[in-house]
């Protein structure tokens, strides 16, 4: 329909191998499909919605929604390709958990900002957008990352929300963390 807003979502994955070994068999496998599950529908919600999933790991930080080295020119994946979500994510999650940690704690910061940046240019391409950035964390708090989550808690909740002239884009406002 004309006039519809629709959501860019980033979701930001937990892939920390140690922490997910602590928790009973086939809890890996039952979140992937909660978490295609949840993608599904929250494309099925509006077709003009847009999806992003961060993989985090104590070594790094990578995108694994859309797909990895696809078309960089696009913000987020939308439900046209959907088709792909599925093994797209199995071979990311996967590959993430086999990986072995150097250090204990999680890049959350840095899935945070890598998320924030990309969700930038989705508002930049629509800011009609809504933005939203949902965190599934298996790994305690960091403190040591603390105020790095926190400034992109704030960047996101007043960068991201704000219109030129310093008021808000939408009376819901544009972005929750």
């Amino acid at each position: 329909r004309d006039g519809d807003v629709g959501c860019t979502l980033a979701v930001i994955v937990d892939c920390n191998p140690a922490r997910w070994a602590r928790c009973e068999d086939g809890a890996v496998e039952r979140f992937i499909e909660h978490l295609l599950v949840f993608s599904n529908a929250f494309y099925l919600v509006n077709a003009c919605n847009q999806l992003l999933i961060y993989g985090i790991h104590p070594d790094e930080v990578c995108c694994m929604w859309p797909e990895p080295g696809g078309a960089m020119g696009e913000p987020a994946a939308t439900s046209a390709d959907q088709q792909k979500l599925r093994p797209t994510l199995l071979s990311s999650i996967q590959r993430l958990l086999t990986l072995t940690p150097t250090t204990g704690a999680t890049r959350l910061s840095g899935g945070m900002s890598l998320a924030l940046c990309r969700l930038q240019r989705a508002h930049r391409a629509d800011p009609k957008q809504e933005l939203r950035t949902l965190v599934v964390s298996v790994t305690p708090d960091d403190p040591a990352q603390h105020l790095a989550i926190m400034n992109c808690a704030f960047t996101g909740s007043t960068r991201l929300g704000s219109n030129p002239r310093g008021g808000r884009a939408h009376a819901q406002g544009t972005h929750a963390l």
